[in-house]
């Protein structure tokens, strides 16, 4: 396996370059897969990029493979309390493994990476809302499981996994 580096994406920075190519290729599939935010998909990059000074437990990280752009995690941990989740929960709001690095074990050294910030930073659990084309085999493989709950802000399944 090649070297593996994680970077945080912010605003107007190379790694927000590089990564926007994978955004736009992450909005289309999310769009082909039945789900689709209303935003503009170079608006919400940015809107996201931007957000991250606001929140020190937020990030935004690229995933490198050698020197190629590979994926993204977009993760926080949810301080409010909802009818949905408790609080104290680590979400994963958007993540994206490009198609010709899927299957080859970089999705979940990212999800690894991602875990251990998001306990470093305080949550108790994590949780995300998986499409159900590319998405749920990718979290069942790494723990989570279907907790039952729909959210229907975003029309998915609330998948959770306990530490």
């Amino acid at each position: 396996m090649e070297q593996i580096t994680f970077t945080p994406i912010r605003k107007h920075s190379r790694a927000a370059r590089l990564a926007l190519p994978l955004w736009l290729a992450y909005r289309a599939e999310i769009k082909e897969n039945g789900d689709g935010n209303p935003v503009a998909p170079l608006l919400d990059f940015r809107q996201r990029a931007g957000r991250l000074k606001s929140s020190p437990n937020r990030h935004f990280d690229l995933l490198r493979i050698g020197k190629k752009p590979a994926g993204f995690a977009y993760y926080a941990v949810c301080t409010q309390a909802s009818e949905l989740v408790e609080p104290g929960g680590g979400v994963f709001l958007s993540y994206y493994v490009a198609p010709e690095y899927r299957r080859k074990g970089y999705g979940k050294r990212m999800f690894l990476h991602c875990a251990e910030t998001l306990y470093r930073d305080g949550a108790g659990y994590l949780y995300c809302c998986p499409d159900p084309v590319t998405g749920e085999p990718f979290w069942r493989a790494m723990g989570f499981e279907d907790s039952g709950v729909f959210d229907p802000g975003g029309r998915l399944n609330i998948f959770m996994k306990r530490q």
